[in-house]
């Protein structure tokens, strides 16, 4: 697992997913969201790992406050024994990192995250 590594200056932290995109945020919003936010920072690792070789990607229209389209990359993680988290990251339609949260459940995610346009799933 790659660590999400910040080092001091550094004004935007940038990825690339699983297409090739460019995903970007300033460096201080996940510096000040990690620092407030214990469970976010706990999973943070995942994030390049969710971006890069996702189970599923959904397209999903006017979700929150902002009416663009925005793409939600989920993938699973086994976390000790037997507990499966599953993770999703949204993005915006320019590639701007907007959140990401988990689920830990033995039954997955819920239909209400896998809505939209399936625009890539990894299992045939």
């Amino acid at each position: 697992m790659t660590a999400l590594s910040i080092v001091p200056g550094q004004k935007v932290v940038s990825f690339t997913d699983y297409a090739g995109r460019n995903v970007q945020q300033k460096a201080t919003y996940f510096v000040n969201k990690l620092s407030k936010d214990v469970d976010h920072a706990s999973f943070a690792s995942w994030l390049p790992a969710t971006l890069r070789d996702p189970v599923e990607v959904w397209v999903r229209a006017h979700v929150g406050k902002s009416q663009d389209d925005k793409r939600h990359y989920l993938s699973a993680y086994r976390d000790g024994a037997n507990t499966l988290t599953h993770v999703a990251v949204v993005v915006a339609k320019d590639g701007t990192f907007i959140t990401a949260f988990r689920k830990v459940s033995t039954l997955g995610l819920d239909s209400g995250v896998r809505a939209g346009i399936l625009e890539y799933k990894s299992y045939k």
